[in-house]
């Protein structure tokens, strides 16, 4: 599956609809500079748009839905994400929503609109990358940031 296709496909049905987002995660990591192999797409949204993109999502062919995820529940860095996942042969790519908590209000406050591909694209600020990244703690999260030059907080 070519995942830049899948994200144009996206990121236009968003257009049409009227929905407001961020890209994260690696495709953003992408963006800015360090390429690295990814799997899925990563927005961040407000929790009003999950429905509509969810149903958006579908009409792409993201049509199985997990629950909601939670991390950190009960603390003050709680995110939430819904993962939409669309067969790819005999794997799946992911479509992760990580909704707007209150953690990354701040996030969402510094997003960036940067032209890709013809296109708008709302995506995370570096700043903004490098907290969701450091909140994940996850191994490639924290190699990304340094690759970047963001392994020190800002």
């Amino acid at each position: 599956m070519d995942l830049l296709a899948e994200l144009e496909r996206i990121v236009d049905a968003m257009g049409r609809e009227q929905i407001d987002f961020a890209l994260c995660g690696g495709l953003a990591v992408n963006i800015y500079g360090h390429v690295r192999a990814t799997r899925n797409l990563d927005f961040l949204v407000r929790r009003e748009a999950v429905d509509r993109l969810r149903d958006t999502a579908a009409g792409l062919g993201f049509e199985l839905r997990s629950g909601r995820i939670s991390f950190g529940a009960g603390t003050k860095n709680e995110r939430e994400v819904w993962r939409l996942s669309k067969p790819d042969g005999p794997s799946l790519v992911s479509l992760d929503l990580l909704v707007v908590t209150p953690v990354f209000e701040p996030v969402w406050e510094s997003r960036q609109s940067v032209e890709w591909r013809g296109r708008r694209l709302g995506i995370v600020s570096l700043g903004g990358l490098a907290l969701m990244k450091r909140l994940a703690s996850r191994k490639q999260g924290l190699a990304d940031l340094e690759a970047l030059g963001l392994e020190q907080a800002p």
